[in-house]
C-alpha cells in the first residue's frame, strides 16, 4: 500500500502542476485575445506631423518632436538725410529719408533645423518738392557683421525709389551703427 500512495501523492502534485500551467497558459491566451497584440498600423510611421513644419511628413501617424518651424521678423530702420550746404535753400533741412526694411527668416526646432537668412532692403524717398539727385555711400557695422552699399539715386518731387536688396547678412538693422555719406545734392 506504501508504493501505491507514494504513486497517488505523485499523480497529484504533477496533476495540479499541470493544472496550474493550463490556467497560467489560458490566462496570457485570453489577455492576448482582449487586449490584442499590437501592429504596424498601432505603431505608426514616426515623422513630422505638424503641416505647417518645413519638414511635415503627411505620412507620419506619430509626432517625433523633429519639426522644424519657419518665423519671420522685420525691422525698419530709417535713417534722414540732411543738407549741410549752407548756400541751399534746403540747408539743415531733411531732404531725404533712407529707409531699410530687414526681413529675418528662421527656421527652429530639435537638431538640425536651425537655419537663418536675412535680406535688407532700402527704399530711399525724396521729402523736397524738387527732383534730387546724389550718389551715397552706406557703411554698416554690428558686432562681426559689416557690410557697404554705394550707388546713385535721381528721385523725383516727394517721389520714392526702390533700391532693393542692399545686404544678405545677419545683423540686426535698428541695432547697429551705420553711416552714410552722400556726394553734392543737386535740385533740378
Amino acid at each position: 500500500m506504501k508504493t501505491s500512495l507514494k504513486n497517488y501523492k505523485a499523480d497529484s502534485i504533477f496533476e495540479s502542476t499541470l493544472h496550474r500551467s493550463l490556467a497560467f497558459t489560458i490566462l496570457v491566451i485570453m489577455v492576448f485575445v482582449l487586449t490584442g497584440c499590437p501592429d504596424d498600423s498601432e505603431v505608426g510611421i514616426e515623422g513630422c506631423t505638424n503641416p505647417n513644419a518645413t519638414n511635415y511628413n503627411p505620412n507620419a501617424t506619430k509626432d517625433n518632436n523633429s519639426c522644424c518651424l519657419k518665423g519671420e521678423d522685420i525691422y525698419v530702420q530709417n535713417v534722414s538725410i540732411f543738407d549741410l550746404n549752407v548756400n541751399s535753400n534746403y540747408y539743415g533741412k531733411a531732404i531725404s529719408v533712407f529707409q531699410f526694411k530687414q526681413i529675418v527668416e528662421t527656421t527652429t526646432g530639435i537638431g538640425a533645423c536651425y537655419n537663418m537668412e536675412c535680406n535688407t532692403n532700402l527704399v530711399v524717398k525724396n521729402l523736397t518738392n524738387k527732383t534730387i539727385s546724389y550718389s551715397y555711400y552706406i557703411d554698416f557695422t554690428l558686432n562681426a557683421v559689416h557690410w557697404t552699399e554705394q550707388n546713385a539715386v535721381t528721385i523725383g518731387p516727394g517721389g520714392s525709389t526702390d533700391v532693393g536688396l542692399v545686404n544678405s547678412r545677419c545683423g540686426r538693422i535698428d541695432l547697429g551703427y551705420m553711416v552714410i555719406l552722400t556726394d553734392v545734392i543737386s535740385y533740378n
